[in-house]
């Protein structure tokens, strides 16, 4: 009752952070706080040993080894280890696209593109110098200096370095395919199967149109010569693409 009175009084944070001065409104919350300044994670995951601050977070990753996925999309079936992957990936369908780009005025789903254009890599790899944009970025290429692949199909126990890794690798032993063509009904285990069977090429820079977002990315920051204007060569990996369309130097 206490605590619920403070909504009326206005005193809806009394708890500060010594270290950096940030209120709370219940001293749980400051303690679960000041775990960002001591840096301890308590909860390690018994599978793959990484490490969390928080005993929900322990339990959400644990979901990825036993490929529990409990939030489908509506529209085509696909589920979802997060409510907020779901999210994001609603928009394919509604082509929703509400994130603005200042640099080359392009909408996006989400809000990191930007940092395609302005270059901004905060988080450095203590083992070979390279910038990545975000903290879960920096993360995933560590795996590639460590070689860790903490993602095992629970089918034929092969591992793998990323959870999207595992969860494409998944569909072979399934016959579910949660990607159907709304004009002939044809269905695909993957999304870039259907766009390649639709053409559908959502991503934009400098008026050429591009089917992934990681081609528009790196288009962005050196635009290739195999991109010419009327003309679209498109490439079924990334690795294809940048051996025939960018400078290696």
């Amino acid at each position: 009752m206490a605590y619920h009175l403070k909504i009326h009084t206005g005193d809806n944070d009394p708890f500060t952070c010594s270290t950096c001065g940030k209120n709370f409104s219940s001293a749980r919350s400051l303690q679960w706080h000041m775990d960002v300044h001591s840096g301890k994670r308590p909860h390690q995951c018994s599978q793959c040993g990484k490490s969390f601050k928080r005993l929900s977070n322990l339990r959400e990753h644990g979901k990825i080894h036993t490929g529990e996925r409990p939030f489908p999309c509506s529209q085509c079936g696909k589920t979802f280890l997060k409510l907020s992957n779901l999210k994001d990936h609603v928009l394919i369908h509604t082509r929703e696209r509400p994130f603005g780009c200042t640099y080359c005025g392009n909408s996006f789903s989400t809000a990191k593109h930007e940092k395609v254009h302005s270059g901004e890599k905060p988080f450095t790899c203590a083992h070979c110098g390279k910038g990545c944009s975000s903290s879960s970025d920096l993360r995933k290429h560590t795996r590639v200096h460590t070689r860790e692949k903490p993602f095992s199909c629970t089918q034929c126990g092969k591992s793998f370095t990323f959870a999207s890794s595992l969860m494409r690798h998944i569909l072979i032993h399934t016959e579910t395919q949660p990607h159907p063509c709304s004009h002939c009904g044809k269905s695909f285990k993957h999304l870039t199967n259907l766009r390649i069977h639709t053409e559908d090429l959502p991503f934009t820079c400098c008026h050429m149109l591009l089917m992934w977002k990681v081609f528009l990315q790196n288009y962005s920051q050196q635009p290739p010569s195999v991109f010419l204007p009327g003309k679209l060569t498109r490439f079924p990996t990334l690795s294809l693409l940048k051996k025939n369309s960018f400078p290696t130097a």
